[in-house]
């Protein structure tokens, strides 16, 4: 959930979530997607890859640091909600402090 378009990023060489969101769309196998990443680390890549697409509907739980350069990989914002016809469709949550486990997300 870290590949960007241009750059691998975080052990991640390419986004097979998005590859198949989108081409879910593309083939009409289906009209919008969901993608829900639960992770320590914001996808960054999964983020940026979806930003502008208004059928794509991104929600990202995960842990923030004090400062955008605590916490890899630095971004999750809440205000960070959708470009264009997909604002709205981007959902940060970040937790702010550590010792957030399976009860607290839940």
């Amino acid at each position: 959930h870290h590949a960007c378009q241009r750059q691998a990023m975080g052990f991640c060489f390419f986004n097979s979530v998005v590859v198949a969101a989108k081409n879910a769309i593309s083939s009409k196998q289906a009209n919008r997607v969901v993608i829900l990443d639960w992770d320590i680390h914001h996808g960054n890549g999964t983020q940026d890859l979806t930003i502008d697409n208004p059928n794509i509907f991104y929600i990202s739980l995960h842990r923030k640091g004090r400062t955008s350069l605590a916490f890899f990989p630095g971004t999750g914002s809440h205000e960070e909600v959708g470009k264009g016809a997909a604002e709205g469709l981007n959902l940060n949550v970040p937790w702010s402090k550590g010792g957030v486990g399976n009860i607290e997300y839940a």
